[in-house]
């Protein structure tokens, strides 16, 4: 089927994998699969040192202090869901004293949706940052909100899923430890790990939840979070609302002494980490993470930057094409969205689909605000492209020559 497959939907999830994880994952069902921690046996203990390796590989990719402070999970949204339900917890407040967290409008269902919940249940009160029309947050009106005495979080993606907006991060982060020292920095780097440069001490960054299915190159159901000290410490620290705190509970494997409390063990990270773990996937996704024949970060996004520039260029100047987003590609990572008159993106989605064999995403991209935004939420979304690393200029061209006929007909 694939044969005859344009692939352009890289942000939803990539393909091809890098070119070790499906031999890896084969390797990891067919030996013995150990349970990290869950015995002294060999197999456990392998187990147990390959996750460590996972969270080297991690911890070297992001610049994180430890590898101690990289939580493994199914991916973002489940990391998201911890961060915030975790520190916010399910404890409603008054009108007045509710705390608050700074968000943008640019967020997926990821971090909209458990805030939003909430906020209905009177825990805490949303303060919703706007963009500029080419999708930017402003990092002076973010940091302006979160001076607030009463905030207690920044939630936001570090890249928008819907235009490729690469988010002022760094700025943000730095900002919030200068005048809002109290405030932790969540952030969603669902599209921006291993897409783009991360460095969570340069940028201030408290917690930072990834998926392995995307740039990473690895298996879905993959992922994790790191958390700052500030974010969680078992003695605590300088959040004046608390650490965050654990939202699932059962067993963490470890010593005699760990299995016999009531709780889960405050050490980071197996106080975030319960039950039996994807081992399959880790398998998956470090393979990824150390495969000879992946492209490096900066090579893969300029040559997916290269790709979309192909298609700016190509349609910035025709009226019946909009093109969301800057024109600059050095502002993006790997996507463009785009709508055309007189077509519906699912219209447009369908007859890439079943004519030209193109697979993009179209619609509103779990992030239904950003759209409200950009004025497509009440049109059905946009049609996104987005490439990878392995795509090829060709690839683009069929894309390109695919609206072009459609443009004629």
């Amino acid at each position: 089927m694939h044969q005859d497959l344009t692939y352009l939907d890289n942000a939803s999830t990539s393909w091809p994998k890098a070119p070790t994880v499906g031999q890896a994952m084969l390797d990891a069902i067919n030996a013995p699969v150990g349970n990290p921690g869950r015995g002294q046996h060999r197999i456990s203990r392998h187990a147990g040192e390959a996750t460590q390796c996972l969270r080297e590989s991690v911890a070297n990719l992001i610049n994180a202090p430890s590898p101690d402070r990289i939580c493994l999970s199914s991916g973002s949204t489940a990391s998201l869901n911890m961060a915030i339900l975790g520190l916010l917890w399910f404890d409603p407040q008054p009108e007045g004293k509710r705390p608050r967290v700074v968000t943008t409008v640019l967020e997926h269902n990821a971090v909209r949706r458990p805030l939003k919940h909430l906020e209905r249940d009177g825990v805490c009160e949303i303060v919703e940052v706007g963009c500029s029309p080419d999708g930017f947050a402003d990092p002076e009106e973010i940091i302006a909100a979160a001076a607030d005495e009463r905030c207690v979080a920044v939630a936001m993606t570090m890249c928008s899923n819907v235009i490729g907006t690469a988010q002022p991060i760094e700025a943000i982060g730095r900002g919030l430890r200068e005048r809002a020292p109290h405030v932790l920095f969540i952030t969603d780097g669902a599209q921006a790990m291993s897409a783009l440069p991360i460095d969570v001490e340069a940028m201030g960054i408290d917690v930072l939840a990834f998926s392995g299915h995307k740039a990473m190159l690895g298996p879905g159901g993959t992922g994790g979070m790191y958390v700052s000290e500030r974010a969680y410490s078992n003695i605590g620290g300088p959040c004046h609302w608390g650490p965050i705190r654990p939202t699932q509970y059962g067993g963490t494997g470890g010593t005699l002494a760990g299995s016999i409390e009531d709780f889960n063990p405050p050490h980071m990270p197996g106080v975030f980490e319960v039950g039996t773990c994807n081992a399959v996937g880790r398998a998956g996704l470090q393979a990824a993470l150390c495969d000879p024949g992946v492209p490096s970060q900066p090579e893969a996004l300029a040559h997916e930057r290269r790709l979309i520039g192909m298609f700016i260029e190509r349609f910035a100047g025709d009226a019946r094409v909009t093109i969301y987003g800057p024109r600059q590609t050095d502002r993006r990572h790997g996507v463009v969205s785009f709508n055309i008159d007189s077509y519906s993106p699912q219209e447009v989605s369908a007859y890439l689909d079943t004519e030209w064999g193109i697979a993009i995403r179209a619609g509103l991209h779990c992030a239904p605000a950003a759209h409200r935004a950009l004025g497509t939420l009440d049109t059905g979304g946009s049609v996104r492209a987005s490439p990878g690393p392995f795509s090829k200029d060709e690839e683009m061209g069929t894309l390109i020559e695919a609206i072009e006929k459609l443009l004629e007909s």
